[in-house]
C-alpha cells in the first residue's frame, strides 16, 4: 500500500516485535518505530524509540515524515482526536498514513450490535478487574467519527485496503445492501443547518465509504490516507475567541 524509495522517511507506532517495521525497511523505507516499553533491535535501517505513550505528543518534529503506519493501535488510547492531530503534525503535505482498526461498521458488527449492544472487537464486556490504562479495545472509534476527525485534520480516504472476510458476510451483504445502500443515503446526507460545498463534498466521500464492499464486509477497517486538506487549528484547552 505504501511504495519505499532511498531517504522516504517512515513512523510506525506501536511496532510490537518489528514484523512489520522490518518489511517497510526491506520496501525501502528509512523507519523510526515507537514502543511504549523498552527498545528493540530492528535491525540496520530502523531505529526504535522506546517509552512512548501515543495517548501523549509524539517526541517527534513537525512534518518529519512523509509515511506512516498505525496497526490496529488506535482502539486501545484513550484519545483517537489527539492521534489524528499528532499523526497529522509529524506528516509534510502529501504524506501518507496506513491506518487500521476493527471495523464496527461492517455487516456483521452491526448485526451484532443490534442484538446484543456491541461492536465488531469489544463483542463481551471490558475487564473491570484491569485499570483503564490497559485499553483493551476499549476505545474502537466509530467510522463516521473517525471520518470526521481525519477531515479535521486534513486527511483524505485514498484507498480501502482489504482484510480478513468471513463467508457470512457475503451472505450479509447480499441479503441487505438494498437496505443499507438506502439508510447511508438517508443519514449519511448534510443536515440543512449545516449545508455547504465542504459539508456535501464530505458527505458524498463518507456515503462511499460506508458503502465500500471492504467497508461492509471485512473485520478490519485498512484506510490508506493522504494529508492533503485544510488542518484545523483547534489546541485542547483552549477556549475559542
Amino acid at each position: 500500500m505504501l511504495s519505499g524509495a532511498p531517504g522516504r522517511r517512515l513512523f510506525e507506532g506501536g511496532c510490537g516485535t518489528g514484523a512489520l517495521t522490518r518489511g517497510m525497511v526491506s520496501a525501502g523505507f528509512e523507519v523510526t518505530a515507537s514502543t511504549f516499553g523498552e527498545a528493540i533491535d530492528l535491525g540496520p535501517g530502523a531505529s526504535c524509540v522506546a517509552g512512548v505513550d501515543l495517548n501523549l505528543a509524539l517526541p517527534l518534529a513537525d512534518a518529519s515524515f512523509d509515511c506512516a503506519v498505525l496497526q490496529e493501535v488506535i482502539e486501545h488510547l484513550e484519545n483517537p482526536a489527539h492521534v489524528v492531530r499528532e499523526f497529522s503534525r509529524i506528516l509534510r503535505t502529501g504524506g501518507m498514513w496506513v491506518l487500521t482498526t476493527p471495523n464496527s461498521s461492517g455487516v456483521r458488527s452491526r448485526l451484532h450490535f443490534l442484538w446484543s449492544g456491541f461492536v465488531k472487537g469489544r463483542r463481551r464486556p471490558a475487564n473491570y478487574g484491569s485499570p483503564p490504562g490497559d485499553y483493551n479495545n476499549l476505545f474502537i472509534p466509530p467510522l463516521p467519527v473517525l471520518h470526521y476527525l481525519l477531515w479535521q485534520y486534513g486527511f483524505r480516504v485514498q484507498r480501502i485496503g482489504r482484510a480478513n472476510r468471513k463467508a457470512s458476510a457475503w451472505v450479509l451483504f447480499v441479503l441487505l445492501y438494498p437496505f443499507l445502500w438506502c439508510g447511508t443515503m438517508r443519514y449519511a446526507r448534510p443536515m440543512a443547518k449545516y449545508d455547504s460545498p465542504l459539508q456535501r463534498e464530505a458527505c458524498r466521500d463518507l456515503r462511499r465509504i460506508l458503502l465500500s464492499p471492504s467497508v461492509l464486509m471485512d473485520e478490519n477497517l485498512v484506510l490508506v490516507l493522504e494529508k492533503s486538506g485544510p488542518v484545523a487549528s483547534y489546541e485542547p484547552g483552549r477556549r475559542p475567541g
